[in-house]
């Protein structure tokens, strides 16, 4: 198959898969527990909560990592959310939070049971917040029975608001209450009817604020109201729209509920399971933006390994043997002199060449004539050639090597010059 189109159909296979995940609807997978995990995409999660949070609060949003006690020393007025099925107050928190509100800050707690872990039921009157009104369950956290719930309009129940007037929600959203006999408080949301048999109590409060000091203290007994789900439901998203209201006139932050207690012998799921940190990657593929380029990388790594992390084969190239460049300068040379034809020239260089070569090998210098015999003699021994020959081709060397320009030197007495002085050269 040609690159090229094997390319191309890669590409669009690609692109189909990119434009199907992103426009696909939100995709639930229902879990048996109710996490109230601002990083949980299920149905009872929170984290389309905190996205719609994050976009609707106009004065910001934000869940709140660090310590408890910069919080705590904050000089601008800030609401704060605490959520999730069960929190338990270590009683020091509880002041540290009692003082924060009484300076005009706001608290709104969601939780199905609030309790001050610090305190027994028994001395409950010793109480320092007695703004905390602890719920009473009247239902359990059943999945198969919401799921059963949410398949139709069935048992529905009427929750009158103080705003936005009378929603419809499932049943099933509906675990606790705040008993009246124990608020002095203003209730905001309130249901009339019979949940199971043994609760037939009017009115039912799931929604209450009380005024503490300069702050406003809002507590919310059903928590299930305020998950994913709520965003898509009609009924259940008025209510949360109504809830968040009362605290939008000043920044949001949430803090994890784990943050409120000292004591490890109730242990939330929400701290065991969730430390409120978020990957590179999920932070990324949170945000178009960046999720489309981390899209491109990908893509372009794959083309990479495709066309070009292979090994590449290349022609060998021959290598040939180097040239002997002496041979192409002797060949100049000769070339030169002959051209000149300057035999005079040439014997005085192969004399001067002849009388070196002797001076280097045997110390003799031909060029001093007083030492002739005994040069000769030398000569003759090293050589092993007559003496009279040696004589007589070293004084002809001379006077050929001694010759004025205007006596030129013949092409063979010139030849004889030169093999007698290779002859001689030969024997060293």
């Amino acid at each position: 198959m040609n690159r090229k189109v094997l390319a191309g159909a890669i590409l669009g296979l690609f692109v189909i898969f990119l434009v199907v995940s992103n426009c696909s609807g939100p995709h639930f997978e229902w879990n048996a527990y109710d996490s109230m995990r601002s990083d949980d995409d299920n149905p009872l999660g929170c984290k389309l909560f905190e996205k719609m949070a994050k976009a609707t609060m106009p004065n910001g949003y934000e869940v709140y990592y660090d310590d408890l006690e910069e919080l705590f020393h904050r000089e601008e007025p800030f609401a704060m959310l605490v959520m999730d099925y069960t929190i338990f107050f270590d009683s020091d928190i509880l002041l540290r939070l009692d003082s924060l509100v009484r300076k005009g800050n706001k608290l709104m707690i969601v939780a199905n049971n609030a309790y001050d872990y610090n305190v027994d039921d028994e001395d409950d009157d010793g109480k320092d917040c007695k703004w905390l009104s602890e719920s009473e369950s009247f239902s359990s956290f059943d999945l198969d029975a919401l799921k059963e719930t949410l398949k139709g309009e069935r048992n529905l129940v009427p929750i009158k608001m103080e705003q936005n007037g009378t929603i419809n929600v499932p049943s099933t959203f509906l675990t606790s209450y705040i008993p009246p006999k124990n608020l002095k408080t203003t209730i905001t949301a309130t249901f009339s009817g019979k949940i199971e048999d043994t609760y037939d109590i009017t009115p039912m409060p799931i929604a209450v604020k009380k005024k503490v000091g300069e702050g406003m203290v809002y507590q919310i007994s059903c928590p299930l109201l305020m998950t994913n789900y709520g965003l898509f439901y009609h009924g259940i998203q008025k209510f949360q729209q109504s809830q968040m209201a009362q605290i939008a006139d000043m920044p949001v932050v949430r803090v994890p509920s784990n943050k409120f207690h000292r004591s490890n012998s109730h242990r939330s799921y929400y701290e065991d399971n969730n430390n409120y940190t978020e990957s590179p990657l999920a932070f990324m593929l949170e945000r178009p933006p960046l999720r489309w380029a981390l899209y491109t990388v990908f893509f372009a790594i794959i083309l990479f390994m495709f066309f070009t992390a292979r090994r590449r084969q290349r022609v060998i190239p021959l290598v040939e043997r180097p040239r002997n460049r002496n041979i192409d300068f002797v060949k100049l040379l000769g070339t030169i002199y002959y051209r000149r034809h300057d035999n005079n020239d040439l014997a005085r260089k192969k004399y001067v060449y002849f009388r070196e070569e002797l001076r280097r090998s045997l110390l003799i210098d031909i060029g001093d004539t007083t030492l002739d015999d005994e040069n000769f003699k030398k000569l003759s021994r090293k050589t092993g050639l007559d003496e009279q020959h040696i004589s007589q081709t070293v004084i002809q060397l001379r006077n050929l090597a001694g010759r004025e320009y205007g006596d030129k030197v013949g092409d063979n007495e010139l030849y004889d010059m030169i093999d007698n002085i290779n002859e001689i050269i030969k024997h060293l």
